[in-house]
């Protein structure tokens, strides 16, 4: 079995329940901020967490690519058909102090490289610094367990906070795309544009870069 099949069959497995999987938040001094739990096939009938997840998009949806308004069937839809598809992805839920305060994700694990997706807080957390460390233990796992050397992102250039987190994490803009609004059925969706569109778009996204020595660096840890 390939790495890649080997890797997906361990997602696929996340996501049945077969395997469990928790990733701690550690505080800095010996305890936990908090701990990422992947969102599973079960969470489908999880009033809670199909609420949260609905309610947090419509409050952040300047942030996303695609804009509309969300409804909890609209969200469960969307878990069934996209999310717990896998390839190569999986959601986290943030959980602090037994409450649900965001998520975390990524996206298509292919090659050693993989996008990372879905940060979002959704609720004011107890603990400063739980959104910051979410991403980094996220991206300490993906470097270690699925043994990955690049960690890419998209940002639009107008959701600042996202920005800020990146680069708090030690990602680097590789490359700056303009991008195109189109609108159908009352979604707004931003899409990659034109080269010709350089210094004309209204919107802009960062695509970014984190390599696992880059990522080694930032956080004073072995580069192997």
């Amino acid at each position: 079995m390939s790495p890649d099949n080997a890797q997906e069959r361990h997602l696929q497995d996340v996501l049945d329940g077969r395997v469990s999987l928790s990733i701690s938040l550690p505080d800095g001094h010996g305890g936990e901020l908090g701990r990422l739990r992947p969102i599973v096939r079960a969470d489908a009938d999880n009033a809670a967490v199909v609420q949260a997840l609905t309610d947090w998009r419509n409050a952040n949806m300047a942030s996303f690519f695609g804009q509309f308004v969300a409804t909890c069937e609209r969200t469960r839809a969307w878990m069934l058909r996209d999310l717990f598809a896998s390839g190569g992805r999986l959601l986290f839920l943030i959980e602090c102090d037994g409450r649900l305060v965001g998520h975390y994700g990524f996206k298509g694990l292919k090659d050693g490289e993989v996008l990372l997706d879905n940060a979002m807080l959704g609720e004011r957390a107890t603990r400063p610094g739980v959104m910051r460390q979410a991403g980094r233990s996220l991206i300490a796992w993906l470097f270690d367990a699925l043994q990955v050397d690049k960690v890419w992102g998209e940002v639009l250039t107008t959701n600042a906070p996202a920005l800020m987190l990146n680069r708090e994490l030690g990602f680097t803009v590789a490359r700056k795309i303009p991008m195109r609004r189109s609108e159908h059925d009352g979604q707004v969706t931003w899409v990659p544009g034109d080269e010709a569109s350089h210094g004309k778009a209204e919107v802009y996204c960062y695509q970014l870069l984190l390599e696992r020595a880059q990522f080694a660096h930032k956080q004073g840890r072995p580069a192997a």
